[in-house]
């Protein structure tokens, strides 16, 4: 089973506002230490200072920091607001998804899921 990281309450998207590329966005959609602590937790830490983008000062929030930076040097640092409603999405292991966003909230799309779709 694949867990995907999406966002989606309205406000600040997750991996589609902060990818550049492919890469980028898969790593951010699949980053296990999130995934972990979700599924040990059930939602992500409260934000101190009642600040959505506060997840900066946060262990969860300079670990992704520290660990995108390793991942890749070269891009802007990911903001963090999305963070705040992460959920998991689960889906087959073979299964394609996208990430769709409008106004910040993001859904999981999977290839059978809009199977009807493709022309």
């Amino acid at each position: 089973m694949r867990k995907v990281l999406y966002s989606p309450g309205y406000g600040a998207g997750w991996s589609t506002w902060n990818a550049a590329d492919k890469e980028q966005k898969r790593w951010l959609c699949e980053y296990k230490p999130f995934i972990d602590y979700l599924e040990e937790h059930g939602r992500m830490p409260p934000v101190p200072q009642n600040r959505m983008d506060g997840y900066d000062i946060t262990d969860l929030g300079m670990q992704v920091i520290r660990d995108w930076k390793a991942a890749f040097p070269d891009a802007p640092i990911p903001y963090l607001g999305g963070m705040a409603d992460l959920k998991i999405k689960y889906i087959e292991d073979d299964e394609q998804y996208r990430v769709d966003e409008y106004d910040g909230k993001e859904k999981v799309v999977t290839r059978l899921m809009a199977e009807d779709e493709w022309l």
